[in-house]
């Protein structure tokens, strides 16, 4: 990815952050998402992140990891 193209997006990345918060103060709910869905899709991304991070480290996948578990 080019290095004007990453800056882009965390441009828009940003502003939308700002935009949202500005809405919020402003007591409008720009996101439909009530606080039991957001708890469960962050219960659900970290559950999968630590499965996915407890498997790389437990299974050598790069030459570096299978060439330690030959020794």
């Amino acid at each position: 990815m080019k290095k004007s193209t990453a800056g882009h997006i965390r441009l828009g990345v940003l502003l939308f952050a700002l935009i949202n918060q500005g809405l919020v103060l402003a007591g409008y709910s720009p996101l439909p998402f009530s606080d039991q869905e957001v708890e469960l899709f962050l219960s659900t991304v970290f559950t999968a992140v630590s499965s996915m991070v407890a498997w790389w480290y437990n299974n050598p996948v790069t030459k570096q990891g299978k060439a330690k578990e030959g020794e």
